[in-house]
C-alpha cells in the first residue's frame, strides 16, 4: 500500500503595516505564510512572483539577499515586522488622537473604552475649550501631576495640578493625599482628582479637608456636556473614520493544497 505524503509544516505570521502611496500614509494588513521543508527555494521562487502585485516594498527587498534556508529568512522577516507593528499601532494611535479631537466622546462608556494617554489628551482638550491653558511636563509626571491648567482670575493666574484616573474602581484617600503633596512640591495654586468612577466616603472628607477639587463620573459628565457640543447626525464612528486611511495590499492570501496519493493494492 502506497504511503500518503506527509504535509509540511506551515508558518503563518499576520502584522500590521505602513504604506506610503502618492506620499499618503495607509494602514495594511499583511499576512506572511511559508512552508518549511526541503524544497524552500522552490517555495519562495512562487512566493517571489505572487510579492511583484504587493505594495509591501520592504518585503520584496528581502529577496534581493542570500537566503539559504526558511529559519534565516524568518529571523530576517521578523526584524522587519516588529518595527512594522510598532510604526503602524503610532501611526493610528495619532488617528485616534485627531478621531477623538474631531469627534469627542460624550458618552460615559465610550470614554471608559479610551487608554491611559488618552483619557488624558482628552482631559487636555476638554480644558482648552473651557479658556484654560494647559501645560505638561515630565517634572511634573514623576511627582504623580497628569496636567497643569492655568487661568488668568482677577489679575492673578491660578495654576491648578491635575490627576487624572481612568478606571472603575473607587479612588481613595491616598489619592488625595499624593496629588496634595504634588501640588505644595511643585508650588501650585490648588489641585484636582478627575475620575470616571466615583471618590470613597474618606477620600471626600480628606479632600475637603485639603480643599482639594474633585471631579467624580458624575461632575465629569456634567462638564462634558455643558462644554462639548455634538452633532450626532455628523458623526462619524472609530471605523467609519478609520476607514480611509487603510489599504488592502494586492498579495493574494493563497492555501497549498495538496493531492491525495492513491493507494495500490
Amino acid at each position: 500500500m502506497g504511503s500518503k505524503k506527509k504535509c509540511s509544516r506551515h508558518k503563518e505570521t499576520k502584522i500590521e503595516t505602513l504604506l506610503t502611496i502618492e506620499n499618503k500614509t495607509y494602514i495594511s494588513n499583511y499576512c506572511f505564510s511559508c512552508w518549511v521543508d526541503q524544497e524552500f527555494k522552490k517555495e519562495m521562487k512562487k512566493f517571489e512572483k505572487r510579492l511583484k502585485g504587493s505594495n509591501l516594498m520592504w518585503i520584496r527587498n528581502l529577496f534581493s539577499l542570500d537566503k539559504p534556508n526558511f529559519y534565516e529568512f524568518e529571523e530576517l522577516y521578523r526584524g522587519h515586522a516588529n518595527s512594522e507593528k510598532k510604526n503602524a499601532k503610532k501611526y493610528k494611535a495619532e488617528l485616534r488622537q485627531k478621531y477623538y479631537k474631531k469627534y469627542p466622546p460624550t458618552d460615559l462608556n465610550e470614554i471608559l473604552k479610551l487608554n491611559r494617554v488618552e483619557f488624558k489628551n482628552y482631559i487636555e482638550a476638554l480644558f482648552q475649550k473651557q479658556g484654560f491653558n494647559v501645560t505638561k511636563s515630565r517634572e511634573d509626571e514623576n511627582v504623580g501631576i497628569n496636567l497643569v491648567i492655568a487661568k488668568k482670575i482677577k489679575s492673578q493666574i491660578t495654576r491648578t495640578a491635575v490627576q487624572c484616573k481612568q478606571h472603575k474602581k473607587s479612588v481613595g484617600v491616598s489619592a488625595i493625599q499624593e496629588i496634595f503633596n504634588s501640588q505644595h512640591i511643585c508650588k501650585y495654586s490648588k489641585s484636582m482628582i478627575i475620575t470616571t468612577s466615583e471618590f470613597t466616603t474618606s477620600a471626600i472628607k480628606k479632600a475637603d479637608d485639603l480643599g482639594v477639587e474633585l471631579w467624580d463620573k458624575t461632575k465629569l459628565m456634567e462638564e462634558i456636556n455643558r462644554t462639548v457640543k455634538t452633532d450626532n447626525s455628523n458623526t462619524l464612528s472609530w471605523d467609519e473614520f478609520l476607514a480611509p486611511h487603510l489599504v488592502e495590499d494586492k498579495f493574494p492570501n493563497k492555501k497549498r493544497t495538496y493531492k491525495k496519493s492513491s493507494s495500490s493494492f
